[in-house]
């Protein structure tokens, strides 16, 4: 299924704050657990993830995605915090986007991850590959070694 059979009407309304059109597409995958929401704005393009990506689902997340850096206005954002399910089919087509994004000069950044997403990034080494940067972390606690009874004095 290709994402263009699964393209729903966009609903044009205007951003009340900029007065800047903006459009938002819904894409489902009927037969599979995948969903797909795009908010295109003048100045960013966000999709919102949710759904298992895996072996079936990510060639679809990855068309989706791509179609969309070529409307892009120079920004896009992924949210990937309702993904349920994140393999390595969805690592590689999220590098695969990242990479069409630096090669058509879009910045890409992920900012939202969920507990499957945020491990396969981590376990690879590729977190910090989507602008999504770790914090400092908790402080390292400090441990004292247990004092020694003093020997007893006659």
């Amino acid at each position: 299924m290709s994402a263009s059979e699964l393209r729903l009407p966009a609903c044009d309304r205007q951003e009340p704050r900029t007065a800047r059109p903006t459009t938002t597409t819904a894409f489902t995958g009927f037969d599979s657990d995948i969903a797909v929401r795009l908010v295109e704005r003048a100045d960013q393009t966000r999709a919102a993830v949710a759904g298992e990506i895996d072996l079936g689902t990510a060639p679809l997340l990855g068309e989706i995605l791509t179609g969309c850096l070529a409307r892009s206005p120079g920004a896009m954002d992924i949210d990937l915090g309702d993904v349920t399910f994140f393999d390595c089919s969805g690592l590689n087509a999220l590098l695969r986007v990242r990479q069409r994004a630096a090669e058509q000069g879009i910045a890409l950044t992920v900012s939202q991850m969920s507990p499957p997403v945020t491990r396969i990034l981590e376990l690879t080494g590729t977190r910090d590959l989507f602008g999504h940067k770790r914090g400092p972390g908790p402080r390292p606690r400090i441990v004292r070694p247990a004092r020694l009874p003093e020997p007893p004095q006659d």
